[in-house]
Parts: structure tokens; C-alpha cells; sequence
């Protein structure tokens, strides 16, 4: 069984414990309401937005991007990263 980095508790499939781990919990629910914050920017600016849409690059590799957004020809995909600062 894995356990979290971060304070040693084990891991399950489901790695749930990550969404509320008291260390890691708040990154990931700072991550979330700086891309929702981003999504909400985006809808009033006239793009077609998606939140944690697969994109397939031209090379054939795939990822789950935060935002994917689209305007007339151009497509624009975002990843949010919050890290520790200290």
C-alpha cells in the first residue's frame, strides 16, 4: 500500500485521502478555485470554455487539461499548478 508523502497515511485506489490530506487538501482546493476563478474570466470574455477536458496533441499524446478553450480558429489549453512556496 502507498502511503501519502506528505503525512504518512495510506493510500487507496480512489487516492481520496489526497482531497483532504491537512497538508496537501488546501493545495488542491487552491488549484480548484484558481481554475474556476480562470473559467468564470473566460466564459464573460466570449471563448467556448471547458473545465478538465482530455486533449490530444498533433503527436498523439493526451492530457487532462484544466481549460481547454476555444475562439473562432485558435484553441487555448491551460494546466493550474499550485505549489509550495516555502
Amino acid at each position: 500500500m502507498c502511503e501519502c508523502v506528505e503525512c504518512g497515511h495510506g493510500l487507496d485506489a480512489s487516492n481520496m485521502h489526497l482531497t483532504c490530506c491537512p497538508f496537501r487538501g488546501q493545495r488542491i482546493a487552491t488549484r480548484d478555485a484558481i481554475r474556476d476563478i480562470m473559467y468564470a474570466f473566460t466564459q464573460e470574455s466570449g471563448h467556448t470554455i471547458w473545465r478538465e477536458r482530455w486533449y490530444t496533441f498533433t503527436l498523439g499524446a493526451s492530457l487532462r487539461a484544466d481549460l481547454y478553450m476555444t475562439r473562432e480558429d485558435q484553441v487555448f489549453v491551460t494546466n493550474v499548478v499550485v505549489i509550495d512556496s516555502t
